[in-house]
């Protein structure tokens, strides 16, 4: 996953304070922390001030470059088709197949009324995930 970075370094120079900041893209590898890729675009950062002393981090963000990502997890195809493998599953499983012996006719039991709220809750997600 790629993800958009932005830096602000302050660092002492011989005319008072330098102050730069940095942006651009990074593709952390496997296993990568945060506090990883935080130390690295620091250093790579820094390395481009004027200056030998360690400049102070004035400000750092690290947001996945996909702005569709940013809203939530991204799922590989994969996990995708688990997904909504498990919610038809759960529809089809809570699908109301009648009534028991707390059913009334036109009136659903409790644990038959949410079933059929839980049913209608996967489809619509079924749908809003793009499900066939």
């Amino acid at each position: 996953m790629t993800y958009h970075w932005i830096i602000t370094l302050q660092s002492p120079s011989a005319s008072g304070e330098t102050v730069g900041t940095f942006y651009g893209t990074v593709d952390p590898a496997p296993g990568q922390t945060r506090g990883d890729v935080y130390a690295r675009l620091r250093n790579r950062s820094a390395a481009q001030l004027p200056g030998t002393a360690q400049p102070t981090v004035l400000f750092f963000a690290l947001e996945p470059e996909d702005l569709h990502a940013a809203a939530g997890t991204v799922l590989t195809p994969e996990q995708r088709e688990v997904v909504l493998q498990a919610l038809l599953d759960g529809r089809a499983w809570r699908e109301p197949q009648g009534g028991c012996d707390d059913c009334r006719p036109g009136a659903m039991c409790t644990a038959h009324r949410r079933d059929a709220y839980l049913t209608g809750a996967y489809g619509e997600l079924l749908q809003a995930l793009g499900a066939r």
